[in-house]
C-alpha cells in the first residue's frame, strides 16, 4: 500500500510560493552578476556624481556643478558635456553656479563657500564670502 498522502492545498500554495521566490532570487542574482560586467555611468554622463545646478552664459556655453566638486562644461548648448579635470581635488560639494559671461563663472558650496573661475571653468579659486 501507498502511505503517501497528497499535500493539502495550503501546503501546495506555500511550496509554490517558496519555489517561485527561490527562482526569482536566483534569476536576480544571475542577472546582477552579468550586468555588473558591463556597468557604465548612464546619468549624469560623463561624471557619476550627482549634479546640483546648471547655468548658461549664452545659448551655447554652460556649466553644471555637483557633489565632490564635479564641474562639467558644454560649448554646444548642452548636447554634449565635458568633465573639467581635477576639480574634485580643490573644490568641495558644489550647490549652485552662476555664469556671469563666457569666461567668468561663480559656484557656491561647502568649504570656503564661493569659488570663481575667470577662464571658463578650467581653474578655480576661493572667493571670500561677505560677512552679514
Amino acid at each position: 500500500m501507498n502511505n503517501c498522502r497528497p499535500l493539502d492545498r495550503s501546503k501546495r500554495t506555500e511550496t509554490t510560493r517558496l519555489a517561485t521566490a527561490a527562482l526569482f532570487l536566483l534569476l536576480t542574482l544571475a542577472t546582477a552578476s552579468v550586468a555588473s560586467d558591463t556597468f557604465t555611468w548612464a546619468h549624469p554622463q560623463p561624471a557619476g556624481n550627482p549634479l546640483n545646478a546648471v547655468a548658461f552664459a549664452n545659448d551655447q556655453q554652460g556649466w553644471a556643478v555637483g557633489q565632490t566638486g564635479v564641474v562639467l562644461r558644454t560649448g554646444d548648448g548642452g548636447d554634449s558635456w565635458t568633465l573639467v579635470p581635477n576639480t574634485w581635488q580643490i573644490l568641495p560639494d558644489l550647490h549652485d553656479v552662476l555664469a556671469l559671461d563666457s569666461l567668468t563663472v561663480v559656484a557656491v558650496g561647502a568649504g570656503a563657500g564661493a569659488y570663481r573661475s575667470t577662464d571658463g571653468g578650467l581653474t578655480w579659486s576661493a572667493t571670500p564670502a561677505p560677512h552679514l
